[in-house]
C-alpha cells in the first residue's frame, strides 16, 4: 500500500514568533531540506497571499493562552474544510490548550503540541510529513485499507470513488463513526453499507472535518456483510432497499478532484443463507479428517475468498461467518503484496498467533480458497497441523 506524495511536500507556519521554528527545524530536521516551507505571521496573511496553496500539512500557533479555541485557528480550519481537504494540522500553544475535545468535535482529531518543547514539535511535525496519511491509496481494497487504518487507529477521511459516484467514510482512532453518499445523499450507516457495496473503486485519504460527529458506527465486518446481502438483494428485486435505512442528517460540504484508479471490490452475495457446496466433492471428509486427525482442533472451515463467505465448516461454538469475512481480507491483502513484490505464486498458509490459539489460512491449490483451522496452543501442535492442512489442501475435491 502506498500513497501518492506531490514532488515536493509543503508546509505552511502559521503565527510563528520570530521565525524559530523555521530555523530550528532548518538545523535540526534534515529531511526538512527537501521540503518547500513557507511563514506567515497571521491566518489573515495566508488567506490573503496563499489562500489556494492547499499545504500537506500546517502548523499553525495559537497564542491565547487562556482560548478554548483561538479564533485564527477556527477560521484557518473552517477555510480549509472547503478548500484544502488533504491537509494535516498540528496546533502549537503557548500554553496547553484547556479542553482540546472541542476542537476535535468540530474539526476532527489532530496533534497538540506546547511549543516550548521545540524538540517534541520537531519530531511530530517530520513524522506527519513523512506518515504518507494523504493522497492517493494505491495497491490495496477498500476492507483491507480500512482494516489496516482499524489497526492503526488512524483519525481520517476516505473519499471512495466509483462509477456511480462519490462517497466519504469518516474514522476516529480506527473506528468508522461516519459516511456519507454523494449519490443517494445519504449519511451514517445506510451512506456505509452503499458505499461499501460499490465496486471498482478507488481511494484518497483527506483529514476529515466530520469524525467528531455522532456515534460508532457497527463494527465494519458486520457493515461489509450486511453490504453483500443489499446489493445481491437489490440485483435481484430492481429495487433500492437502502432507501428503507435512510438517516435525517443532512448532506455534508466539500469535494475533491475526480480519481480513476480501480481497486476491484468484489461483493455481491445473499448472506442469509450459506452459500451451498458443490454437489459433488470431498470438502465434508477433508473438514472431518482435519477435526479427528489433529490434536487441539477447535473448528475447521473451507473458504472462499473471492466472496468472503465459508463453503463449509465443522466444529462448534465458532462464529464462522464474522472469522471468514475477515480472513478473506488478509488473504486478499497478502495475495496482493506478493502479486506486486514478484513472489512466485503466493503463499502456501498464513499464520495468526493468538494468546491461546493459533489460526492457520491453508490456501487450496489452483482455487480461490483456504482451509482455516482453530488450534489450540496448548493442545496442538503447530508443525503437525500445518503439514496435515497442507496435504489435505492438495487431496482436497471441490467440482
Amino acid at each position: 500500500m502506498t500513497a501518492s506524495q506531490n514532488p515536493r511536500s509543503s508546509l505552511l507556519l502559521v503565527g510563528e514568533p520570530g521565525d524559530h521554528l523555521r530555523r530550528y527545524l532548518h538545523t535540526h530536521v534534515p529531511a526538512s531540506a527537501q521540503w518547500q516551507v513557507r511563514s506567515f505571521p497571521t491566518v489573515e496573511a495566508v488567506l490573503a497571499e496563499a489562500p489556494h496553496e492547499a499545504p500537506n500539512l500546517a502548523v499553525v500557533v495559537c497564542p491565547q493562552e487562556d482560548a478554548l479555541l483561538c479564533f485564527d485557528l477556527h477560521h484557518l480550519l473552517e477555510h480549509a474544510k472547503r478548500r484544502w481537504p488533504y491537509t494535516f494540522f498540528i496546533v502549537v500553544s503557548l500554553q496547553p490548550l484547556r479542553h482540546p475535545e472541542a476542537l476535535f468535535e468540530r474539526f476532527g482529531e489532530m496533534p497538540v503540541v506546547d511549543l516550548s518543547a521545540a524538540s517534541d514539535l520537531g519530531a511530530v511535525i517530520e513524522r506527519e510529513m513523512a506518515s504518507g496519511t494523504y493522497g492517493l491509496v494505491r495497491g490495496v481494497s477498500l476492507p483491507s485499507f480500512l482494516q489496516v487504518m482499524a489497526w492503526e487507529h488512524k483519525s481520517l477521511s476516505i473519499r471512495v470513488e466509483s462509477p456511480q459516484g462519490w462517497g466519504r467514510l469518516h474514522l476516529l482512532r480506527g473506528q468508522l463513526v461516519g459516511a456519507y453518499s454523494n449519490v443517494s445523499r445519504r449519511e451514517g450507516e445506510a451512506a456505509a453499507l452503499e458505499i461499501l457495496s460499490w465496486e471498482s473503486v478507488s481511494l484518497r485519504i483527506e483529514r476529515s472535518y466530520h469524525n467528531g460527529r455522532g456515534g460508532e458506527l457497527r463494527d465494519l465486518q458486520h457493515l461489509l456483510m450486511d453490504a453483500m446481502k443489499l446489493k445481491d438483494e437489490d440485483a435481484k428485486q430492481g429495487g433500492d432497499l437502502l432507501g428503507d435505512l435512510l438517516f435525517d442528517d443532512g448532506p455534508e460540504s466539500g469535494g475533491a478532484d475526480e480519481l480513476g484508479l480501480d481497486l476491484g471490490l468484489d461483493l455481491g452475495l445473499d448472506l442469509g443463507q450459506r452459500r451451498p457446496g458443490p454437489p459433488t466433492s470431498n470438502i465434508g471428509e477433508t473438514l472431518g479428517a482435519a477435526m479427528r486427525e489433529l490434536d487441539g482442533a477447535h473448528a475447521v472451515s473451507l473458504v472462499d475468498y473471492q466472496i468472503g463467505m465459508a463453503l463449509e465448516t465443522q466444529g462448534t461454538g465458532f462464529d464462522f461467518d464474522a472469522a471468514a469475512a475477515t480472513y478473506t481480507t488478509v488473504v486478499r491483502a497478502q495475495l496482493q503484496l506478493m502479486e506486486s513484490l514478484g513472489l512466485g505464486d503466493g503463499p502456501e498458509d498464513i499464520l495468526i498467533t493468538l494468546k491461546d490459539q493459533y489460526h492457520i489460512l491453508a490456501l487450496v491449490p489452483n482455487e480461490p480458497l483456504f482451509l482455516h483451522l482453530v488450534l489450540s496452543r496448548r493442545e496442538g501442535n503447530l508443525a503437525v497441523a500445518r503439514s496435515t492442512l497442507g496435504a489435505l489442501g492438495h487431496q482436497l475435491v471441490v467440482m
